[in-house]
C-alpha cells in the first residue's frame, strides 16, 4: 500500500507539474495537432479520443493489425488496468462477471458487439476473435449511466466493419505451433451506387492447444475450435436516413485446459511445471450463438437526430467434463459434470440526440428482457478425506483408513447423483438523459441520469441422492479427542449433517424481485489550450440483487450493491502534435458488494454462496503515453496502478474478518511499452512487452482466528509477455511472422482451483508460439 501510494502520488504530482508548465508555454507554443482523430462511440455521446474523460484505450483497425491482436484476450493483455482472459478479465482490478454459470447474477463489465450486450457464456466464450473488426473500445471505470446495472466496472465495446460504397476482397490464411491452423475472408459488394452495400466476412480458428493428457495420450485435449460468419447490410435510402442490419453466427468449442499443480505446500514450482491432464473422460465446452442487430441513424434537421438500436443474442452452451480429472470412475472416485445452458435477450434503445452550438445532449428510453435457464445431471464421487482435511488436518486418514483407528468409519467415496435446474428471466427498462454544456470557451459543464428498473422472476429446482450409508454416532471410537473441544463422535455428528444436507433435495422455488436506482454522474472539464484539458467527474453505478442455489442452504438471496466513482483527468497533445499523453486518476467506494464465499460451516470450497460485503474501496492510476518518432517509427507505452481493498467484510455468521483483503486476481501493476516501424518499402515490424505484477487468489488468513475455515493466503506470480511480429507489404499481398511469448514465460492464469482429492491445479498461460500468415487484398 505504501509503494501504491509513493507511486500514485508521484504520478498525480507530475499530472499536476505538467498542467502547470503546460498554461505557461501556452501563449509562446501552438503546436500543430495533426494526429489521428479517434471517435469513441461507447457513449451516448460520441466524441474524440482527446475529448473523452473517462479512462478508455482504443483499439482501430490499423492498431489490431500492426500489433497482431487475434483475438480479445491479446487486447486485455496489452491494456493497462486490465487483466485475464475472454472469458474472465478483471477491469481496475473489478472481475468482468461473478461466472456464467450462475443466471442470476448481473455481470460487473459489459461486451457489447454492434449493439448487441453478451449474456451468460456467450459473453465469456463467444466474443474471442476480432477478424474484421473496425474498433474495440476498453472503458475502465463505472458505466452504469451509461450503459445499465452490468457495467459498474466497466465495458469492452466492439464494432465490426461496416459496408463500404466499393467492391473489395481479403482472404487470410495462416498457421503455427500446436496445431494451429487460421482461415479467413471478407467479400464487400456495392449494390447501389450511395444507396446500398453489403458486406460478408467469415473466420476459422482452429489449435491443438498445449495441454497434454497422458492418460488419453492425447496432446491436443485443450484444442480449441473457433468460427464466425458475419453479414453486414447498409441502406442508405437519403443523406438523412441510414441504417446497417448486423447479423453473425459464432461458434466456439474448445477442450479442457486446467494442468496438474506441481508443487507442494501450496507453493506452486514452476521448474517442475507442465502442461498434464490426467483426466480419464473427455472433457468439452461447446457454445453457440446467434447475434442480430439494427442501427438506424434519422437526422431530422440541423439540431436534432434521432438513433435506434435494436438488438438479438441466442445462445446455447452444452458441457461435458471429467469432474476428478483423472482415471477413476464413478463409484470409485470420479465423476462426470453435464450442464446445458441457454442465454436469450433482446434489448431496443432510442436516443434523441440534439447539438447546437455549445449544448450538447442525449436523451432516450431502453428496455431488454434476458431469459437464462441452467440445467444440469453431474454424477459425481466426493472424495471425504480432502473433506476432512479442509476441517482439521490428518481428519481424513483418521476416519477414513486404518492408520491410526483400527476400523474405518468413513468409506473413502461419497456418490451422489444431481439433477436440477435454474432459469431467471430478467426485465429492465431505463429513461436517461446526458448533457455537455460550454459556460464559455474554456469551461464545460457534463451532467447525467439513468433511471434503471429492474425485475427478475427466479425458478429452480434440484434434486441429490446418494446410496451412501452414513456411520452412527457412539461407536466404540468416538470418544477419542481430536482437538480441544471435538471427539470423533463430535467430527462425526457435523460431518453426517453436512452430508445430509448435501444430498436434501431443493423443491420447486419461485421468487420475483425488483431492483430500482437512481445514477447520477456529474463532471467539469477545462479546457487549457488547443492541446491540453483537464476534467474531474463523479459517477454513481450499481448492481441489483438477485437469488442462487446453493448446495448446502438451499435458496439464498443477496442485495444489490452500489459504487460511487471519483476520477480526474488530464488529456494533453505534446511536442509539437506528435505526442499524445493522457491519464486518470480514480478513487471509488463500494458498498454492499456481493462476494462469492466459502459457506459458513462447511468443510469444502465446493459450498459457496454469495453474501454482501460491506464496505471496500478501489483507488488507482492510469496513464498512456503515444509517441510519432518519426514518419515511420511510433512509440506506445501504457501504465496503471491499482489498488483494492475489503474495508470491511465478515462472513455472515460473523466469525470470519475478511477486512483488509484485496480482491481476487488482482493486479497491483499492469504496463505495456512497444514500437512499431514501417518504411516506405513496406518492411514492418512491431514489438511489445507487457507486464501483470502478482495478485492474490484467495482470501488471506482472516483477522479474527475465531474459525478454522480461514483460508491460506495464495498469489499469482507476476509475469511478462514479449511480443513480436514483421513481414512485408507489397502493392496486394502482406508476408507476415510473429512470435507470441517470445521468451517462453511459464505463468498461471488461475491457480485457485484443486481437483477432487484436493490436489491443487491450475491454468497457465500459452507457451511461446511462432507462426506466419499471407493476407490477399483485391
Amino acid at each position: 500500500m505504501k509503494n501504491f501510494a509513493k507511486n500514485g502520488l508521484s504520478l498525480a504530482i507530475s499530472i499536476a507539474c505538467f498542467t502547470a508548465y503546460a498554461e505557461q508555454t501556452d501563449s509562446a507554443t501552438s503546436p500543430s495537432n495533426d494526429i489521428e482523430k479517434i471517435v469513441v462511440t461507447g457513449q451516448k455521446l460520441s466524441s474524440s479520443l482527446q475529448e473523452t474523460k473517462e479512462s478508455v484505450e482504443v483499439f482501430t483497425n490499423l492498431t489490431l493489425e500492426e500489433r497482431n491482436l487475434e483475438n480479445i484476450t491479446d487486447v486485455f493483455i496489452q491494456t493497462p488496468g486490465v487483466s485475464g482472459n475472454q472469458s474472465k478479465f478483471y477491469i481496475r482490478g473489478v472481475r468482468s462477471s461473478d461466472g456464467s454459470g450462475n443466471p442470476s447474477r448481473g455481470d460487473l463489465a459489459s461486451v457489447v458487439i454492434d449493439g448487441v450486450t453478451l449474456s451468460g457464456w456467450v459473453k465469456s466464450e463467444g466474443a474471442g476473435q476480432l477478424w474484421d473488426v473496425s474498433q474495440i473500445e476498453i472503458l475502465r471505470g463505472p458505466q452504469s449511466t451509461n450503459l445499465g446495472r452490468n457495467a459498474l466496472a466497466g465495458a469492452v465495446v466492439v464494432n465490426t466493419m461496416d459496408p463500404v460504397f466499393e467492391n473489395e476482397g481479403i482472404i487470410r490464411i495462416g498457421g503455427g505451433e500446436y496445431g494451429k491452423k487460421e482461415l479467413k475472408g471478407v467479400a464487400n459488394f456495392n449494390l447501389v451506387d450511395d444507396v446500398s452495400a453489403i458486406r460478408i466476412s467469415a473466420e476459422s480458428a482452429k489449435s491443438d492447444g498445449f495441454v497434454n493428457n497422458t492418460t488419453r495420450g492425447e496432446d491436443d485435449y485443450g484444442d480449441t475450435d473457433h468460427s464466425v460468419v458475419r453479414v453486414k447490410w447498409l441502406y442508405q435510402i437519403t443523406d438523412n436516413l441510414k441504417s446497417v442490419f448486423s447479423y453473425q453466427h459464432i461458434k466456439s468449442n474448445y477442450g479442457q485446459t486446467i494442468s496438474l499443480w506441481q508443487g507442494e505446500n501450496n507453493n506452486f514450482d514452476f521448474d517442475k511445471a507442465a502442461r498434464i491432464n490426467l483426466s480419464g473422460d473427455d472433457s468439452r465446452f461447446d457454445t453457440e450463438a446467434d447475434l442480430a442487430s439494427l442501427n438506424v441513424d434519422y437526422f431530422v434537421n440541423e439540431y436534432w437526430s434521432l438513433k435506434s438500436i435494436t438488438a438479438y443474442q441466442s445462445g446455447e452452451r452444452s458441457r461435458y467434463s471429467d469432474y476428478d480429472q483423472t482415471l477413476r470412475t464413478f463409484g470409485n472416485g470420479g465423476g462426470i459434470v453435464t450442464q446445458n445452458s441457454k442465454d436469450d435477450n433482446w434489448s431496443q434503445e432510442f436516443r434523441f440526440n440534439y447539438e447546437n452550438d455549445g449544448v450538447r445532449g442525449s436523451s432516450g428510453f431502453y428496455f431488454s428482457s434476458v431469459d437464462a435457464y441452467i440445467g444440469s445431471r453431474n454424477q459425481l464421487d466426493l472424495a471425504l478425506p480432502a473433506l476432512f482435511d479442509e476441517f482439521s488436518p490428518g481428519l481424513g486418514a483418521v476416519l477414513t483408513t486404518t492408520a491410526v483407528l483400527p476400523a474405518v468409519v468413513y468409506e473413502p467415496y461419497f456418490d451422489t447423483t444431481q439433477a436440477g435446474f435454474t432459469e431467471v428471466k430478467t426485465s429492465t427498462w431505463a429513461l436517461f438523459s446526458e448533457w455537455e454544456i460550454d459556460l464559455n470557451q474554456q469551461l464545460m459543464l457534463s451532467f447525467g441520469l439513468r433511471y434503471d428498473n429492474e425485475e427478475q422472476e427466479f425458478t429452480t429446482e434440484s434434486n441429490t441422492i446418494s446410496n451412501y450409508v452414513l456411520p452412527a454416532v457412539g461407536g466404540p471410537f468416538g470418544g477419542i479427542t481430536l482437538a480441544p473441544g471435538l471427539n470423533i463422535n463430535g467430527a462425526i455428528g457435523l460431518i453426517n449433517s453436512q452430508l445430509a444436507a448435501y444430498v436434501a433435495g431443493v423443491p420447486l422455488a419461485n421468487k420475483t424481485e425488483d431492483f430500482s436506482n437512481l445514477l447520477p454522474h456529474a463532471g467539469i472539464t477545462y479546457q487549457w489550450n488547443d492541446d491540453i484539458s483537464t476534467s474531474f467527474f463523479v459517477k454513481k453505478s450499481y448492481r441489483s440483487g438477485g437469488s442462487e442455489l446453493t448446495l448446502l442452504n438451499g435458496v439464498n438471496y443477496f442485495d444489490e450493491e452500489e459504487l460511487w466513482n471519483y476520477e480526474a483527468a488530464l488529456r494533453a497533445v505534446v511536442l509539437d502534435g506528435k505526442g499524445v499523453l493522457n491519464a486518470n486518476v480514480y478513487y471509488s467506494d463500494w458498498t454492499d458488494q456481493q462476494v462469492a464465499i466459502q459457506e459458513p460451516g462447511t468443510t469444502s470450497t465446493a459450498f459457496t454462496m454469495t453474501v454482501n460485503a460491506g464496505e471496500s474501496t478501489l483507488s488507482g492510476a492510469e496513464l498512456s503515453f503515444n509517441y510519432e518518432l518519426s514518419d515511420n517509427l511510433e512509440l506506445y507505452t501504457g501504465l496503471a496502478l491499482s489498488h483494492t481493498e475489503y474495508d470491511s467484510f465478515l462472513s455472515p455468521d460473523g466469525e470470519i474478518d475478511y477486512s483488509g483483503n484485496s480482491f481476487l486476481f488482482a493486479p497491483e501493476q499492469t504496463a505495456v511499452l512497444g514500437f512499431y516501424y514501417e518504411n516506405d518499402n513496406g518492411l514492418f515490424f512491431n514489438g511489445n512487452v507487457s507486464y501483470i505484477s502478482d495478485s492474490t487468489s484467495r482470501f488471506s488468513e482472516p483477522t479474527s482466528s475465531v474459525s478454522a475455515n480461514g483460508v491460506n493466503k495464495l498469489k499469482m506470480n507476476s509475469y511478462t509477455l514479449v511480443n513480436l511480429n514483421s513481414g512485408y507489404k507489397l502493392d496486394s499481398i502482406t508476408l507476415e511472422a510473429y512470435v507470441k511469448n517470445a521468451t517462453d514465460e511459464l505463468y498461471d492464469t488461475n491457480n485457485n482451483l484443486s481437483n477432487d482429492d484436493g490436489t491443487p491445479s491450475t491454468i497457465l498461460g500459452a507457451p511461446r508460439e511462432i507462426g506466419a500468415r499471407v493476407t490477399f487484398t483485391f
